[in-house]
């Protein structure tokens, strides 16, 4: 009996030494194991969080810069001509069809209204003045597509005419104003004037020797009052005038952000892909792409 109860205690004891090598050998794993996954999450936990970020930074630079760009024009205009002219910024409009559209920076005389549209772009820009798209080249790999600015501050002025009915001597000067830091290869432009920030002193100056005052100072300073509301519109037509940045305007379909594989540049798509083939650079605006 002695001996079955010592037999059966070494048995014992052998079980659990056993056991204890076993769980020495597969515990080390299943920590290792949780501590991997807990490495694998926190690392996708920071990608995702680093996409998140650099994306909208992104967006945010783009905004950025056009805010930049305004931001400039408006100097050199607030130091050389706001003692004669009126000088607005940001002036919201609906057109016929019922969208939004936002001029940049209007400058009231009496020989018309200066219609100021700020393209803050560098590189090489292409174009046509007949083509609806130009091409802006940063280097031999990148370059975006540009709407044409010329086409784009005639629907600015298109819009003003139809609010300004009552005053059918007013002249309308088409004017484009890029960065200092581009250069413009762009071609068939007669009949607005495509210039860069440090021209557009100048470019105003010429206007005023070579074009006639049409308007009274009554006249002005009425079409200055209402012009100055339109600056100052309601939250209702900014909000649809930013609804229309996340909406495709050849399907309606929302926009998403997606990546091109090679360039690794992000850009607006349909979500109506491939039926739908809309695609929009990240720093276009919405007036941009209410026209394609």
């Amino acid at each position: 009996m002695t001996e079955l109860f010592q037999n059966t205690t070494i048995l014992i004891v052998k079980s659990a030494m056993l056991c204890v090598a076993i769980l020495a050998i597969i515990l080390p794993f299943v920590f290792i194991d949780k501590f991997v996954n807990r490495i694998t999450k926190t690392t996708e936990n920071k990608k995702k969080t680093i996409k998140e970020a650099t994306k909208a930074a992104k967006l945010e630079d783009a905004k950025l810069t056009g805010e930049i760009g305004e931001e400039l024009i408006y100097q050199i205009l607030e130091e050389r001509i706001s003692s004669r002219y009126k000088i607005l910024r940001n002036i919201y409009l609906r057109k016929e069809n019922g969208r939004s559209t936002e001029i940049d920076m209007l400058v009231i005389s009496g020989r018309g209204i200066y219609v100021i549209e700020s393209k803050n772009r560098s590189g090489i820009i292409y174009g046509k003045r007949q083509e609806a798209q130009w091409t802006q080249f940063l280097n031999k790999k990148t370059k975006y597509p540009v709407y044409n600015p010329v086409i784009q501050n005639e629907t600015h002025i298109k819009a003003l005419k139809s609010y300004l009915k009552d005053y059918p001597n007013i002249q309308y000067f088409n004017i484009i104003v890029f960065s200092e830091n581009c250069t413009l290869k762009v071609t068939d432009v007669h009949d607005a004037y495509l210039i860069k920030r440090n021209e557009l002193n100048k470019t105003i100056n010429e206007i005023v020797k070579t074009h006639k005052e049409t308007i009274s100072e009554n006249e002005k300073e009425e079409i200055i009052k209402f012009l100055s509301m339109l600056s100052q519109s309601d939250s209702g037509i900014k909000e649809q005038h930013a609804e229309q940045m996340k909406k495709c305007p050849r399907c309606g379909n929302e926009l998403t952000e997606r990546q091109n594989k090679k360039t690794e540049e992000k850009f607006y798509g349909c979500k109506g892909y491939p039926k739908c083939r809309y695609t929009r650079e990240i720093s276009k605006n919405a007036e941009e792409a209410a026209h394609v």
